[in-house]
Parts: structure tokens; sequence; C-alpha cells
């Protein structure tokens, strides 16, 4: 009898152990498809991204990694609920939804998109570092403005190779420097100014003489001043004569070298360089001339775009600014987080947060991100300009 009751309750446990793993699998079959699609993301941050939605969902999720060269691209993107991707050029011409604006409260005011429709989730910069080694040995301290970052410079010259550094044969990094200069030299207003200057001019002559703070009483400014300062640079040796065709790895070298004072590149390239090198040096924002106007900070940045008019995940998707998962986030990619309260991976994604919620105009794309994202022919070319001027004696 006893043997019977026990193979009657195991063979019951076995019914209710099947009843229940077929209800599991029945419930998330039945569950929407979750698809969103990675635009120009690189596989170590799409990845990141990816693992911290598949916490927030049980269904299915169907990843997509596209570029925005992909053939077709506006067809296969017709099925997707979100797309993650960088801010700027593709993101301005894309048809999207709004999210709920309670989403946005988890930001700091500057950090938020007043429309709505455009999440920002991670915060690249573009950074500028200096050796500590000779600030210790100029007694100087990191420089405020671009006039202390001109003396650091000169002063430089008699204990670097090359005071000033950077990898301007990418035409990322080529057009970050340019865009930093321009938001230096006249804010947020200028820098937009810029932007739709390029965006509309086909000439790189007309482009030159674009007054881009005009009628300001601080003084007015055009790309040609800021090039010719590079110029000026170059003969006065105060940056290597050839840095705009400079590689990455010729930035490493001069480091290996200890060779370099300044160097300006993006956090993350930061991040690719040893640490035994880039712990040398004391990161901070890039300098302005007037702080009391309007700024904003030359920061490219991953942000999430809704595709859908289905509701059924935006409560996943706002989970991505929550603390929790921001932390994970900025922790994984090492990239600055955009939630209030979350923990950044270390002090320089926590500054990278800092500066864009303390600029009034927030974090906004460089100059490559925000124009020629659909179109990097246009934008090799203008940059092969700007290094051709470069190249040319006064």
């Amino acid at each position: 009898m006893k043997k019977k009751v026990i193979l009657f309750f195991g063979f019951l446990s076995c019914v209710i152990t099947g009843v229940l793993i077929f209800s599991i699998f029945s419930y998330k079959k039945s569950k929407k498809t979750l698809d969103i699609a990675y635009i120009n993301l690189s596989k170590e941050v799409s990845l990141v991204i990816q693992n911290q939605v598949s916490s927030l969902y049980d269904g299915k999720i169907q990843n997509y990694e596209f570029s925005y060269e992909e053939k077709d691209l506006e067809k296969k993107l017709k099925k997707t609920d979100y797309i993650f991707t960088l801010d700027g050029d593709f993101v301005k011409n894309t048809e999207k939804k709004r999210f709920d604006s309670e989403v946005f409260n988890k930001l700091p005011k500057s950090i938020r998109r007043t429309d709505k429709n455009i999440l920002p989730i991670l915060l690249d910069n573009y950074e500028i570092a200096y050796s500590k080694d000779l600030l210790k040995e100029l007694n100087c301290n990191v420089p405020t403005n671009l006039f202390e970052l001109d003396d650091l410079l000169k002063k430089s010259k008699s204990h670097v190779f090359s005071p000033f550094f950077c990898a301007g044969k990418d035409d990322k990094t080529l057009f970050g420097l340019i865009s930093c200069f321009v938001e230096s030299f006249g804010g947020k207003k200028s820098y937009e100014k810029f932007v739709e200057v390029i965006s509309s001019s086909k000439s790189f002559e007309k482009l030159l003489d674009v007054q881009l703070n005009e009628g300001e009483k601080d003084g007015e400014f055009t790309l040609r001043n800021i090039l010719d300062l590079f110029k000026s640079w170059q003969q006065n040796e105060i940056v290597h004569p050839n840095w705009f065709n400079a590689t990455k790895t010729d930035l490493n070298y001069f480091l290996q070298e200890e060779q370099v004072g300044v160097i300006f590149l993006p956090l993350s390239e930061h991040r690719t360089i040893s640490r035994n090198l880039i712990s040398k040096f004391e990161v901070s924002r890039f300098p302005v001339i007037n702080q009391k106007i309007d700024h904003c900070l030359i920061a490219p940045s991953v942000v999430v775009i809704k595709k859908t008019k289905n509701e059924l995940f935006d409560s996943v998707i706002s989970e991505i600014v929550n603390d929790k998962i921001q932390t994970q986030l900025s922790k994984n990619s090492k990239w600055g987080p955009v939630s209030l309260k979350s923990q950044a991976y270390d002090r320089q994604a926590d500054d990278v947060r800092f500066w864009a919620s303390s600029c009034k105009g927030g974090q906004t794309p460089d100059l490559y991100n925000a124009v020629f994202q659909l179109d990097k022919e246009r934008g090799n070319e203008l940059a092969n300009q700007i290094r051709s001027y470069l190249s040319q004696k006064n």
C-alpha cells in the first residue's frame, strides 16, 4: 500500500511539474517579441545594453545590429520597437514616438530632452587631459579657460616634444576638436549655428568665413580663426606640425615616451589606453573663454528612440534609466551614466555626467555625429579640406 501511495504522489509530482514547465513556456511564447535595433554602436556597448534589457523582459527579444550604411535600412527598421544608437543626424531624421514624460524625471534637467522622443542612456565625452608631472614641474593648475591653456602650452615647449597632441587623422577626433573650440569661443548658440552652416554649405571657402558669433560683444569669430590658431600652434612648435595626420598609434607612442603635455580624445578612446599611461594624466572638461554665456558639452551619447505605437514595452524601456540599471550600464560600458543617483564606473564617467548636467545646454552631439552619420564620404571630404588648409604655409 505504501509503495502505491509513493508511486501515486511521485506520478502526481511529475504531472504538476510538467504542467508548470508547459505553462511557463506557453506564457513566454505568448508574450510579444521585443524587437530592438542597435545601430553603429560598438559590439561592447551593444552587448552591455542587451544584457540589461534582457534582465528587464522575460519574453523573447530579437536583437538586430546595423550600420548607417546598411542597405534598405529604413525598410529593415519598420518592424523594430526601439532603436539604440548615437544621438545625431540619424536620430534627427528618423520618425519616432514620444516617451512618457515621467521617464525623464530620473535625469538631471540639462540632460533631459525637451522633445520627449529621445531618451539618453549613456554619455561619452571629448576630453582634454594634462600630464600630472608636467603640471607639477611647471607649478601650474589645470587651465580653466583657453587663455590659461595657451599659456600652459607655451611653457611646456622646453619640457616635451609636443605640448599638445591628438590623433587628427581620425575624422571624428578632428571634428571633435573643432567642435570643442567653436563651443568654447561662442557657447551653445555659436555651436548650433556652426552645425547648421556645415549642414547646409557645400563650399569650403564660404564656410571658412561665416561669422559664428555675429554681433556679440565678446567678439566675432569664424572657422578660419580657429584653423589659423591651430596653424600658429604648428609654427610655434606647440603641436606636432603634422598632427592632423597623426593616428592613435602615434598618440600612444608619445605617451610611452612621455613627450606630450596635453592630449585630446574621447572618453571611449581613453578607455583603450593602458592604465599605466593614462593614469599619469588629469582629465578635465574642455576649457571655455566666456563662462557667462550658455554652454553645452560636446559629448556623443547613446540614446534610445521608440518606433512602435504599442505601449506594451514602455515600462521595460523606461527602467533603462533607473539607478540600478544605470549603475550596471556605466560599470560595464565605462561610459558616463545619465540618471541622478546611479553610481558611475569611475571619476571620469562621473565627471561626464556632472559636466553635462552643469551646462545649461546639456550634452550635444559632436560635428561628425550631428552632420555626417548618414554621409561619411562628405564628412571625409570636409576633413581632408581642413587638413589641406592646415598644411599650407601662411
